[in-house]
């Protein structure tokens, strides 16, 4: 094989290869984010007051930072803010349970070396990630909302500006505790959100390597006996399949939700869950009741209540890698019944994650956080 064939092939396989990693990586971590013009601590302010002012109640407000400097530690100013309205959250939980985990919806407001920033979920990610189904209306409601408290808060002008846009409620859920200060501050940070980039290597490659391969494979066929052929040819095809394999994994990658089934009530459920969060020394920082809120405005809910709790000492590590993980922080556990009368008890993965903040420096305390989820889940759901 000449040396221009050679190098042909192991380009395109890098390119490939590249390609493909990337193309796992690539693809919307579901945040938006936009610049505030103000102060962090004017920001948090400004966005309680419009989201008081158009009815929306903000269950509680999360001081990641202060939580940080109450065990010593250091965190750029770092706050989450927790709100919603039933109205438009319970249709989701409706639809697809699982939705409370990520309800009510979130503000997070963190300063980096650049400013001030607003991040929150887009809304489409939580339909992708809970696989709604005919909830288009919703979902546009609440990111039409959620754009405009956001950008309404954060420009310049003063809020009465943004009054016409901020009119449509934004969110999920209403009262419950409004804890504040020792929440479970976790990983955050701004992963790329554009594919476009990351698809182009893999598409070269792809290219390159049919071309490069095809004129090799052909070569192969005529000088080598049938035993080789076979053995270089499949050697070939493997590394195809095996930079393929992850992307077809990735488009079916599980939603990063870890469930476990429960033998008890939902109330039963919930007391044993505190009762674990307790005796590990974490602070339950709020407990919301889905289905009490969807009955104050007269909608039914199966049982469903949410948990957010959490441990400085482990959250601010992973947001001083990634202040975006801020969002996802305290950690949350959603305890449901279905359809079927079966109780069932969700959380995050917390290598799913790290993952969708782009967290690779915190290996060790990711795996503590999923053995200590594990444990609690397991414990509290044990007969």
């Amino acid at each position: 094989m000449n040396l221009w064939r050679i190098g042909a092939v192991l380009l395109a396989l890098f390119l490939f290869v590249v390609g493909s990693v990337n193309a796992q990586e690539a693809g919307t971590n579901g945040l938006v984010t936009v610049q505030s013009a103000y102060t962090a601590d004017e920001t948090v302010s400004r966005l309680q007051t419009a989201l008081a002012d158009r009815g929306l109640t903000v269950v509680t407000t999360v001081n990641h930072t202060a939580n940080a400097q109450n065990v010593e530690q250091e965190l750029a100013p770092t706050q989450v803010i927790l709100f919603g309205n039933p109205n438009l959250g319970t249709p989701l939980m409706q639809n697809q349970q699982t939705n409370g985990i990520d309800l009510p919806q979130k503000f997070l407001v963190w300063e980096d070396a650049n400013g001030v920033n607003v991040t929150y979920n887009d809304p489409q990610y939580l339909a992708d990630r809970h696989g709604l189904t005919e909830q288009d209306e919703v979902l546009s409601t609440i990111s039409t909302a959620l754009a405009n408290f956001a950008d309404g808060v954060t420009t310049a002008e003063t809020p009465a500006e943004s009054d016409e846009a901020t009119d449509t409620p934004a969110e999920s859920e209403t009262d419950a505790s409004t804890e504040t200060d020792q929440a479970d501050d976790a990983p955050a940070s701004l992963p790329n959100t554009s594919g476009t980039n990351t698809i182009l290597p893999w598409l070269l490659g792809a290219a390159l390597l049919l071309l490069a391969s095809g004129s090799t494979l052909w070569r192969i066929a005529r000088r080598y006996t049938n035993t080789t052929r076979f053995l270089l040819i499949a050697l070939l095809a493997g590394s195809v399949v095996t930079q393929l394999a992850p992307v077809a994994t990735q488009a079916q990658s599980t939603n990063g939700l870890v469930t476990v089934d429960s033998p008890y009530t939902v109330e039963e459920t919930v007391t044993r869950l505190e009762a674990g969060i307790s005796e590990r020394e974490l602070t339950l920082v709020t407990k919301l009741d889905h289905t009490a809120n969807a009955q104050s405005v007269d909608l039914e809910l199966r049982p469903t209540q949410l948990l957010v709790f959490g441990n400085p000492n482990v959250g601010t590590p992973l947001m001083q890698s990634q202040q975006t993980i801020g969002i996802d922080l305290p950690q949350k556990m959603l305890v449901w019944e279905d359809a079927d009368g079966q109780v069932r008890v969700t959380y995050n993965d917390p290598q799913y994650l790290a993952d969708r903040h782009s967290i690779t420096d915190q290996g060790e305390l990711v795996s503590r956080v999923t053995n200590v989820l594990n444990e609690l889940a397991t414990t509290a759901t044990a007969e």
